[in-house]
């Protein structure tokens, strides 16, 4: 993999777009700024019982946090609570301490040269924070 942060995986994440676009209503919806570099997320969650149905979003920023919210939106349906906060450890221990880990979800990985780049850490990690915050708006 390479150790630009930009890679190619990254860039397909960010060019798929998984997920973007919002609808109407949602059960769940929390935007969160970055007002470091300017990013801005809007993120919505749709349930089924306990678990993800979908996820959509509407991203405002670099190519890291469109690539982060589109592998959201690609792998959290199907998933409860507990998934997901485990993913959210995943990529953390991935971004912020560098660990050399099988991620939960594959591309993940994608993610490790952010590592040596403290300051975009935020980027990839913003969506993680507006899907902790629309999932604390639902009742357990």
């Amino acid at each position: 993999m390479s150790d630009s942060i930009y890679h190619d995986t990254v860039m397909e994440l960010a060019r798929s777009a998984t997920g973007a676009g919002l609808q109407d209503k949602a059960d769940a919806e929390a935007t969160i700024d970055n007002p470091l570099c300017g990013d801005r997320i809007t993120l919505q969650i749709d349930m089924q019982g306990s678990q993800v149905a979908a996820v959509r979003h509407k991203v405002r920023g670099c190519a890291l946090c469109e690539a982060s919210a589109a592998l959201i939106a690609g792998n959290a349906a199907g998933l409860d609570r507990p998934a997901l906060q485990t993913a959210r450890q995943n990529i953390e221990a991935i971004v912020r301490r560098g660990e050399d880990m099988t991620p939960v979800w594959a591309d993940m990985a994608a993610f490790a040269p952010v590592h040596s780049r403290k300051s975009r850490q935020d980027c990839v990690l913003l969506p993680f924070d507006a899907l902790d915050a629309a999932l604390s708006q639902l009742k357990e």
